[in-house]
């Protein structure tokens, strides 16, 4: 999301309600980077189902009308281990106007 004029509450957390909101979006990673990540530690112990990029009907949506919602990753090293590099780049149109519907907030205690 991108936000203008944002608000944070007294707890540091972002006031969703406040501002502008300009963009809601995803960014994706190749698959083949998806599967480097995943062959190592604490990911290996993931126990959550994975949404393959094939399967995801967001990526879908966000690579439509010509745009690439895939970040572009480099290695920092020799191996996926020594960390990855990413880069993307966003156009946000500046009179678009966006709202998110919740009732929530993180706080001290948890959500409220």
């Amino acid at each position: 999301m991108v936000h203008l004029n944002w608000e944070k509450s007294e707890n540091g957390t972002l006031i969703s309600s406040a501002g502008s909101l300009l963009h809601i979006g995803q960014f994706f990673f190749d698959e083949s980077w998806n599967d480097q990540v995943y062959s190592v530690y604490p990911y290996t112990t993931d126990t959550n189902n994975r949404t393959l990029n094939v399967d995801d009907s967001i990526l879908a949506e966000e690579n439509a009308d010509g745009n690439n919602a895939y970040i572009d990753l480099e290695l920092l090293g020799d191996d996926i281990s020594d960390g990855i590099l990413g880069y993307v780049t966003m156009g946000v149109n500046s009179s678009s106007a966006y709202s998110i519907m919740n009732t929530n907030y993180l706080n001290s205690t948890g959500s409220d």
